[in-house]
């Protein structure tokens, strides 16, 4: 059944797992999060091999300290003009690219938020729902390479890996890359 905890933990962790590559990397895209055993796939665009194993330390750590600082989460409300200049300036071009196709009643966009350091990260609504607090985040997870490229952002410290499930995703990359589709 549904584990509204678990979905909570989930979805706040890879809320703030993305805050954190922001910080680290600005100049670095993130792709994936797909779902494999209990972590999420992602990798830097242009890159196959997996992560560097200090990539990984470095944004677990980031995590950590985010989740140190217990920062307030929040539902922010912007013109859809000022989200979409937001998200492509920030590396979130898909994001930028939804909302540009559905305009929201109002001409608002409702986005999570979270202020770190002065700066505002905001996020579309498809993170919802999320913790209040980055300091609810109490469950272990780890940030580890993944032998087939990128790395993992597991929810523990041991990752279960799921070959068959990553074989789908690998199969669906190929049909959309022929199809001419970016899955």
């Amino acid at each position: 059944g549904f584990d509204s905890e678990a979905e909570f933990f989930r979805r706040t962790l890879r809320f703030v797992f993305s805050v954190a590559l922001e910080r680290l990397f600005p100049d670095r895209r993130m792709k994936g999060g797909h779902s494999i055993g209990n972590g999420y796939w992602y990798k830097f665009e242009g890159e196959e091999k997996p992560a560097a194993e200090v990539d990984c330390k470095k944004i677990a750590a980031e995590i950590k300290a985010l989740i140190e600082k217990k920062l307030k989460l929040t539902v922010e409300s912007l013109p859809v003009k000022d989200a979409i200049e937001y998200f492509l300036a920030n590396g979130q071009p898909i994001a930028a690219k939804v909302l540009s196709k559905r305009v929201p009643v109002g001409g608002l966009a409702h986005l999570k938020a979270v202020k770190v350091d002065d700066k505002m990260h905001y996020r579309h609504n498809f993170y919802i729902p999320l913790y209040d607090n980055t300091s609810d985040l109490t469950r272990e997870f780890s940030v580890v390479p993944y032998e087939k490229g990128g790395l993992m952002l597991v929810e523990d410290v041991v990752f279960h890996d799921q070959p068959a499930v990553w074989h789908g995703i690998t199969e669906l990359k190929t049909w959309g890359q022929r199809a001419g589709v970016n899955c």
